[in-house]
Parts: structure tokens; sequence; C-alpha cells
């Protein structure tokens, strides 16, 4: 049965975009304690903001991913290997002109973030020496020249773009200069579906 606390969850999730296994736990704790009352005749009546733990996190997903299934959407957890921590995300089951349409991006920034990724999974020599699959920044400076389909991306468009993909978490930058591109959190548990 579907409670509030799980309503609030998915809305914190949408929000956010993309949490750690740590801000779900703590953000579950916060919701047990504000919404003590309406649970005090599920299933979750034995849990208090202490003993919440991963399997009632899990449990929760589940209960909210049972209500999304006909929507085709999905609450995912996925490790990332960048940073060695289990993410959040809530991903689209299903890759179609609606599903285009749900995200603010420009068809050449679209693109660029394909080509991107495309470039960080072929890259198999960053992988094996830093375990992270990883471009330079200068190298997805260049695949902006290349998009194809008519598509032009300017200096600042560009920057607009990475900086985007950064902050929502699809990409992120790493290496000791800050000088690599890696695939975020985002990125990884989308990959899944």
């Amino acid at each position: 049965m579907v409670h509030d606390m799980h309503r609030a969850m998915l809305q914190s999730l949408l929000g956010a975009g993309e949490v750690s296994e740590d801000e779900m736990l703590a953000l579950t704790r916060q919701l047990v304690d504000i919404y003590r009352a309406d649970l005090a005749t599920s299933r979750y009546r034995r849990y208090t903001s202490a003993a919440v733990n991963g399997a009632m996190v899990d449990d929760c997903v589940n209960e909210i991913n049972h209500q999304l299934e006909f929507l085709a959407l999905k609450v995912a957890k996925a490790h990332c290997a960048s940073d060695g921590a289990f993410h959040y995300a809530l991903v689209n089951l299903v890759h179609d002109d609606h599903a285009n349409k749900g995200h603010t991006f420009m068809p050449a920034q679209i693109a660029l973030f394909a080509k991107v990724r495309d470039e960080i999974e072929q890259n198999e020599e960053g992988a094996a020496a830093t375990g992270v699959a990883s471009i330079d920044v200068m190298g997805a400076e260049n695949l902006r020249l290349d998009l194809g389909q008519g598509l032009k991306m300017d200096d600042a468009l560009y920057q607009t773009t990475i900086e985007k993909l950064i902050a929502q978490r699809w990409l992120e930058v790493g290496g000791d200069d800050e000088s690599e591109i890696r695939l975020g959190p985002r990125s990884v548990l989308q990959a899944q579906y």
C-alpha cells in the first residue's frame, strides 16, 4: 500500500534527479519521522527513524516501482564506479518520441551528450588506468564540431551544455587536475534500461 511517505520520497527523488544511498537513507529517516502517524497502521510501524536501514529503503522503492509500472518508469539503484557508492534515480523504461519530450535539452545538446557518452563508453584506455572510463575535456570539446545532421554548437552553448549535464549528474568531472569527463550516476542508472 502506498502511503504519503512513498509519495514524498518519489517527489524528493524527482526534485533531486539522483541521490546517493546515504542521501536516500537520510531522506527515508526524515520521512519516517514526518509520516509517523500515517505509518502507524502499516507494515512500516515497527520502524523508527533510527531503525531505518537499506532493507526498508529497498522495500519502499519496490512499493513505489509497483505503482509506477504502468507509466514505464522505475526508481533504479546502481553502483557508480567513480565514487564507489550506490545511487538512486527515476529512470524511463521506454525510449520513444514521447520520452524524448520529457527534457529541456535542444537537439544539438542531446547529440553532444550522445557523442560524449559513446566516446566515454568506448574508451578502454582510461578505464584500465583508473578503473573509470573517461575522456579528456579537450576531446569532449572537439566532439561538438562533428554533431552530424546539420547540428551546430558554438563555444558558449557547448560550455552551458556541459555545465548543465554536470549539474544534473549526467556527467561528472574527475581526474587529478579535473581534466576528465566521466559518466555521472544518472547516465549509469539510465544505461541499465
